[in-house]
């Protein structure tokens, strides 16, 4: 189990349950939404490290320089990204869908262990969060997780609205300060 998983699987046991809308996964699997705190996903996000850019020495400056497209730092950037979405959807799954049927004993963590997917089977907040992560929910599902976060397109067309896009700004005409 990776340091995420057990952040996340340690918050949710002391997590208190909220009520919310229900609906249907892609899977057929009945849950209850329930709001997840920002505060939450910002702490399990943080804990995704990105890398260092790169420096090399700039023989023609005489000084180190950063080197943000060497091909090494952009495969480790984009694994913390995708690292950080995971994490993210990791904690929405398991914050803000409440399961609403038993989880089925018909397998599925036997089948997940022979895969290399490790958990301790008996710790029932372990088996709901591989059960929600890997057998309950689709690539179809993660918009719904995505509106649990609490960011709507509205809220996003907003944000953007509210950025000076493709207009000309004006100088400051202000004397510049003395030295």
């Amino acid at each position: 189990m990776s340091k995420q998983d057990k952040a996340v699987i340690e918050t949710a046991k002391a997590c208190q349950e909220q009520d919310g809308d229900i609906a249907t996964l892609s899977t057929g699997v009945r849950v209850r939404l329930k709001p997840v705190s920002p505060s939450l996903l910002a702490e399990v996000v943080s804990r995704v490290v990105y890398p260092e850019i790169p420096t090399f020495h700039n023989e023609g400056k005489g000084r180190d320089e950063e080197n943000p497209h060497h091909p090494a730092y952009l495969a480790a950037l984009a694994q913390a990204n995708q690292e950080q979405g995971v994490a993210m959807m990791d904690a929405l799954s398991l914050f803000g869908l409440e399961l609403l049927d038993e989880i089925p004993d018909d397998g599925w963590d036997k089948r997940l262990h022979l895969l290399g997917i490790k958990f301790d089977l008996d710790d029932p907040v372990e088996r709901e969060f591989y059960y929600k992560k890997h057998v309950a929910m689709t690539v179809e599902d993660f918009g719904l997780l995505k509106s649990l976060s609490g960011v709507t397109p509205e809220g996003v067309s907003r944000a953007e609205k509210s950025f000076q896009r493709d207009k000309k700004r004006k100088a400051d005409k202000r004397a510049p300060a003395k030295a």
